[in-house]
Formats: structure tokens, sequence, C-alpha cells
């Protein structure tokens, strides 16, 4: 097999894997106070969880765009330093979700587009990722994409 060969196989499986694994399906642990996600800050330490647990819910998504190529990548962006909250930080495109998003997948591709001009037409949506919370009470929905 070729070089070029194995680099095609690499990206289909990847694509096809993730499709396999993952599904648009709402999580619980997004909005349910009494769902505490499994992942997120509070992971090592009971403190920490503890403190997220009751803090207020703040529903969140963010796009993991994964780049079409012969070896895929991510796209991340760098918040600017003028931001009241997580200046400068490398971060995924995303943000909170607002009332009149109908999903996370359409909270993440409305801020995706916002932020670094990603088309939702260049996106094909693959799947959620765990609900990742925050201390400040974010509970945030990664959201698999394949963008061409």
């Amino acid at each position: 097999m070729t070089d070029a060969a194995s680099k095609t196989l690499s990206r289909a499986n990847f694509f096809d894997r993730a499709r396999a694994l993952l599904t648009l399906d709402p999580h619980a642990g997004l909005t349910d106070p009494d769902a505490l996600p499994s992942r997120g800050d509070h992971d090592a330490d009971p403190v920490l969880k503890a403190m997220a647990a009751v803090r207020p819910i703040k529903p969140a998504a963010v796009l993991i765009p994964v780049i079409d190529r012969d070896q895929p990548m991510v796209l991340l962006t760098q918040r600017t330093a003028h931001l009241p909250q997580h200046a400068g930080q490398i971060a995924f495109p995303g943000g909170k979700i607002d009332a009149t998003d109908a999903s996370p997948l359409a909270a993440a591709l409305r801020e995706a587009e916002e932020e670094v001009g990603l088309a939702g037409s260049a996106v094909e949506p693959i799947g959620y990722l765990d609900v990742y919370m925050t201390t400040l009470g974010y509970r945030i929905v990664p959201v698999v994409a394949r963008v061409r």
C-alpha cells in the first residue's frame, strides 16, 4: 500500500469511526441540575465538584471542526485579549446556547460562523461528545463535525 493510500484510509477510518460512536441525541446533563456530567473541571478535585454542582447551569456548545484533509486537523481559535472572560485562550469556536438556538448543534454552528466565518454549508455534523462541566457553571456540549 502506498503512503497516499494509507493516509486516505486513515482519513476515511477516522470519520467512519466517529460516526459509528457518536450521535446527535441531546444530553440530559446539559440542562438537568440533577444530572452531574461525568467530565469537567471537577474530575481531579472533589471540592471543585461540590462547587460546580451548586452553580447556576449555563448551557454552551463548542464545535470541534475536523478539517477533511489527507491528515485531518482541528481548527482552533485564539480569543482576543480584551474579552472579559477567557481572554487570550486557545479554544474551539463556540459559546452560550441562546434561547433561539434549536439545539446545541445550532448554537455551535452559529458561534463558529460568528467567530471564524465558518459557513454551515461546509460543515457535516457527526455527533456530540459527553457534556463537560466547568466550575463557573458552564455545561458544554462538544460537537464533532467534518469540515470540507
